[in-house]
């Protein structure tokens, strides 16, 4: 069996890749010294490959024989939290003053150099191609995918696949999920324009922070009535900025935060005309003949990811693959409402995006993604490449079953 292959070396090696990356982080299109790693590890490798949107990289494999041509996906992104000393990471700890692996991209990017270095060692037996995508930006809408995508890297592939790590998921579990995995994001600003003046004649004003408060104090329930019990969503409040003065109406309050939904994109459009039906009515119930102009409004949504869905046949025949292989392999979890752009990949081609628990109690790295203690159980970094590896494999020899 080919997957006897994988040894103690390989795990030592994709181990050290991960610390490397842990160690070096680099924001979204910042990935520059992230990129040459990458590039002189598949040239170490003999993989041939090549900068893509701005600083990310395309690794290709070509067998030389004809087939199918499957993508394999990595982010590479960090994020701007520093990171703080616990009792693993002193070997490995972010060498900046406030930018850490906080979402477990480092392993991403090192699973997906096992999964090449796997290939590439047992290139004999396969056919088709594999190409090796590792996106810059992921953290930060619209994402590098969308670059990626526009570049034309996704021409003349057939099938996806991507993975997370998860440390609220224990480390011997592995999920897919067919149809909706995980939700779209939106960001919103909401401006209030009132009228300003002094407290004591509030006859003169119009005041933009009661608006403002009566928005957040209403918007949920509306949202609850205009929602099918079945759609799953969240609706939150980041910032509510106003005023200058403690006894003066301010002229505006500013409002911002963020939704996501998941299902398909007229779950979106939901939320929006429920948020434009509650300001207006709040501008009418709020409106003065010696002020007919206001109060007024104006709303801004900058829509982020769409939501991850999936292909069913695809997530099929790599539940069947997996399960074949590994213990653990369940599609019995519900999808969740954080966001990803592989999503964006998943609207062009058929693939899928698996979860890979990370966390493990016993040991104490239960801190989950985005904290600055954030840690994985890096035992499951040859699982992942492996995981790469033989689904590639299974597809390439069996496309029917996935697509």
């Amino acid at each position: 069996m080919i997957a006897e292959t994988i040894h103690k070396d390989y795990s030592e090696w994709i181990i050290n890749l991960r610390r490397y990356f842990h160690k070096f982080p680099e924001l979204s299109y910042e990935e520059v010294n992230t990129q040459k790693k990458i590039i002189s590890v598949l040239n170490e490798l003999g993989i041939e490959n090549k900068s893509i949107a701005d600083t990310g990289v395309l690794g290709v494999i070509d067998s030389g024989r004809p087939g199918k041509t499957i993508a394999l996906r990595a982010d590479m992104d960090a994020l701007k939290i520093k990171e703080e000393l616990t009792a693993y990471n002193k070997d490995y700890i972010s060498t900046s003053q406030e930018v850490m692996h906080a979402c477990g991209h480092d392993g991403h990017m090192a699973m997906l150099l096992g999964a090449a270095r796997l290939l590439k060692d047992n290139e004999s037996v396969l056919t088709g191609r594999v190409k090796l995508i590792f996106q810059p930006a992921e953290e930060i809408p619209p994402g590098g995918a969308l670059k990626v995508i526009q570049e034309g890297h996704l021409k003349g592939v057939d099938a996806i696949l991507g993975m997370h790590l998860f440390t609220h998921i224990e480390s011997d579990i592995t999920y897919l999920k067919e149809g909706a995995f995980m939700a779209s994001h939106c960001k919103y600003e909401i401006t209030i324009t009132g009228k300003s003046g002094h407290h004591f004649r509030p006859e003169g004003n119009i005041d933009p922070v009661q608006i403002a408060s009566k928005f957040v104090s209403t918007i949920q329930s509306d949202l609850k009535n205009n929602f099918a019990p079945t759609i799953s969503y969240v609706f939150g409040f980041g910032t509510i900025q106003g005023g200058e003065q403690f006894n003066q109406t301010p002229t505006e309050v500013k409002v911002s935060g963020s939704y996501r939904v998941l299902g398909n994109a007229k779950n979106l459009e939901v939320v929006e005309k429920t948020m434009r039906k509650n300001l207006e009515g709040l501008m009418q119930s709020h409106r003065r003949e010696a002020f007919e102009e206001l109060p007024k409004y104006s709303l801004k949504i900058d829509r982020g990811y769409p939501s991850l869905v999936n292909s069913s046949k695809f997530t099929k025949g790599a539940l069947k693959t997996l399960g074949a292989q590994f213990s653990g392999v369940c599609d019995s979890t519900d999808p969740v409402l954080a966001s990803e752009d592989f999503a964006r990949y998943l609207e062009e081609v058929p693939g899928t995006f698996i979860f890979i628990g990370a966390g493990n109690k016993k040991l104490g790295l239960v801190h989950e993604n985005h904290s600055n203690k954030f840690d994985i159980d890096e035992s499951v970094l040859i699982k992942g490449s492996n995981i790469f590896f033989q689904i590639t494999l299974d597809f390439l020899n069996n496309p029917k079953k996935y697509i």
